[in-house]
């Protein structure tokens, strides 16, 4: 009989999307495709829990589907890809012998961690409205990066899979070097997308861009909830009451107010999916499910996902996988050395080590790769450095020693650090500085530290407000007030760190690197209250290219457009170039004119652009200066169109970084 239901389902998996399609409401399809992975797992003690696993599980799972999305005829068209999740969920029960079941048992605490992780996103996401399109893209045109993932995430749309399976047809879209960049998230945000809308139409480029902007804060999200849900998890039973409250309101102090923030408003949608991807591995690794089947199934997933959306935390994230199978190679219900879980470690390998053959197969060296001088908001060494010391120092302890999970992750901190410190000293080497992905090693640190902040809690006395019951005089009071007033004065104090509330050199916030000129919020303000209130935006910037793009949308047109009347002219032509599809088509161009507005500049941009170059200028010296250009060198096609900036508020000068030196 349990065999019967799941194959009587068949039918229903058939309609269903069918019938979703025709009313458009596809997007109710990936939710029951979650839910219906989530009755199908066993870990958890709680309908949210059982929703995280899932999530995982449904991240991995996309990200390796999403090779056969690639090749497949139907690309990532909703109807096609529903059937598939449906009839692969029903494949899965008949394979499991398990009927759908989904605990019950819902928490204050559930609740709590829901607050805490959609909230930061929702703040963020506040920011824009009652914006215009010109300025929702002056918030965000800062970020140089973000033009690039935009123009994957659109073209994946466009061919229906990954980029690799596709360099002919995306050569034109795409602006070069990213054919081969990890591409999980951004399928996964396209796949998203297609459900939304209930349809593959590329539509409008500009609103295409929206769309990708609501995405990146879901992936944003994702991580504040993987943050929250794996420092419970890791706590288990006894994180609660006020200790659950305190802990939350640390991530949500940094998710919404602190460094975290410019993994969003810097443009590192795919790093913020990965490491949340890593903070599950993390989690898991510490406090594994019962099952090793279905333990190895969540961790195989979660290294396919890391692998597929940012590889570069591959090494920490399979380091955590290690680490369990060292700690738990014992237990019987929670051990590696099982058939089941070893056939699955078997195949998920192959999975894991794809998309790293990818890049080195297109020629990207690794050593080469570590090296880049680009500048990055630097995490606040006092934060991470106060992570790693108070997770150690739980492992030093007696009761740490004995315990696992704290093993676990003073295990896994330790191998972050190592692996921070391989890469700074490669770095000081070969360049004499640490930059790029120095910085995103220490973001690995952070991670780890902060799910092993939940382990803090096995530590501590199970029920703070019976910490002395039974016992008189001041000393028991003072215990049990001590019990209760420092979780809670702690939550209190990081929030008010987070939002630059408390210190004028904001704990929590970043400063600018010295290669780069990042523009960073002013002293006193954190990050997120920075990039809410508007401190961060680039008017002019936004005005020009959305205005330029109004004029001309279609990439059809055979010239190559390009921004001039902007404060900065790399980044709106940039943007310009992903809004009208040619990004890869105006790559060579948009490059030339990085840094200079100077008519030889512009001159020689219209030589090595492969079609006839429409500039937008507002200054009267360059356009007379090419309109001379176009009469004395006719070959070379030149358009001018004059767009007026007036009533664009001039930019304001840079805030100079902490310390008073303009770098």
């Amino acid at each position: 009989m349990k065999r019967a239901v799941p194959v009587l389902a068949i039918p229903a998996a058939w309609i269903l999307p069918w019938a979703t399609h025709e009313l458009r409401v596809d997007g109710v399809l990936p939710v029951l495709l979650l839910l219906g992975i989530a009755s199908l797992l066993r870990g958890g003690r709680t309908l949210l829990d059982r929703v995280a696993l899932a999530l995982l599980l449904f991240l991995g799972l996309v990200s390796a589907v999403g090779l056969v999305f690639s090749v497949w005829p139907w690309g990532l068209d909703p109807v096609a890809v529903a059937r598939t999740g449906f009839l692969g969920l029903i494949a899965g029960a008949l394979i499991s012998r398990r009927t759908p079941r989904l605990p019950l048992k819902v928490t204050w605490g559930d609740a709590l961690l829901v607050v805490g992780s959609v909230g930061p996103a929702v703040f963020l996401w506040s920011s824009f409205w009652g914006k215009s399109a010109a300025e929702r893209l002056a918030m965000m045109i800062g970020a140089e990066d973000l033009a690039r993932h935009f123009t994957i995430f659109d073209t994946i749309r466009s061919v229906g899979g990954y980029l690799p399976f596709h360099r002919d047809e995306v050569a034109r879209q795409v602006i070069p070097g990213v054919v081969d960049y990890p591409q999980a998230s951004h399928l996964f945000s396209a796949l998203m997308d297609n459900f939304a809308r209930s349809s593959t139409d590329l539509g409008d480029g500009l609103v295409a861009f929206d769309h990708y902007l609501a995405w990146n804060l879901v992936g944003y999200g994702i991580l504040a909830f993987a943050l929250v849900w794996a420092v419970r998890w890791v706590g288990g039973p006894t994180l609660r009451g006020w200790r659950l409250v305190a802990a939350t309101a640390v991530i949500a102090g940094c998710t919404g107010g602190g460094y975290l923030v410019s993994l969003f408003d810097r443009g590192y949608p795919s790093e913020a999916l990965g490491l949340a991807l890593l903070a599950m591995v993390f989690a898991l690794a510490a406090r594994p499910v019962r099952g090793p089947c279905e333990q190895m199934l969540l961790l195989a997933a979660g290294l396919v996902g890391v692998s597929f959306t940012y590889y570069f935390f591959l090494p920490v994230a399979g380091a955590g996988v290690l680490i369990w199978a060292l700690f738990y190679a014992r237990s019987r219900t929670r051990g590696p050395w099982r058939l089941g879980a070893v056939a699955i470690a078997v195949l998920a390998a192959p999975l894991v080590l794809v998309w790293p053959v990818l890049s080195l197969r297109a020629g990207v060296s690794p050593t080469k790769a570590l090296l880049p001088d680009v500048g990055i908001p630097e995490v606040d060494r006092r934060l991470v450095i106060a992570l790693v010391v108070l997770v150690l120092l739980g492992v030093l302890t007696r009761a740490g020693r004995r315990n696992p999970i704290w093993r676990s992750v003073g295990a896994q901190i330790l191998f972050s650090v190592l692996m921070v410190a391989a890469i700074g000293g490669y770095q000081l080497v070969n360049t004499g500085g640490v930059s790029y992905y120095f910085e995103k090693a220490v973001h690995g640190v952070l991670i780890c530290g902060f799910v092993g902040f939940g382990a803090i809690a096995l530590l501590l006395p199970r029920d703070p407000f019976s910490w002395g019951a039974g016992q008189g005089g001041a000393a028991a009071a003072l215990r049990r007030l001590a019990a209760f007033a420092l979780p809670a004065g702690a939550a209190v104090a990081v929030v008010a760190l987070g939002y630059g509330l408390l210190v004028p050199d904001r704990m929590l916030g970043t400063r600018t690197s010295d290669r780069g000129g990042i523009t960073e919020p002013d002293a006193g303000t954190s990050r997120g209250r920075a990039f809410h209130g508007d401190k961060l935006w680039r008017p002019t910037d936004g005005k020009s290219a959305v205005n330029t793009y109004r004029l001309f949308p279609d990439g059809n047109d055979g010239t190559v457009t390009l921004v001039v009347s902007a404060y900065r002219l790399y980044t709106p032509s940039l943007y310009l170039a992903g809004f009208r599809r040619q990004g890869g088509e105006a790559a060579r161009p948009v490059s030339g004119i990085n840094g200079s507005k100077e008519l030889k500049t512009l001159e020689h941009v219209a030589e090595v652009s492969p079609r006839p170059v429409r500039f937008v200028v507002s200054r009267d010296d360059l356009a007379t200066g090419l309109r001379d250009v176009a009469k004395r060198r006719p070959e070379l096609k030149i358009e001018l169109v004059v767009l007026p900036d007036y009533q664009i508020p001039t930019p304001p000068a840079l805030p100079p970084p902490p310390g008073g030196k303009k770098r």
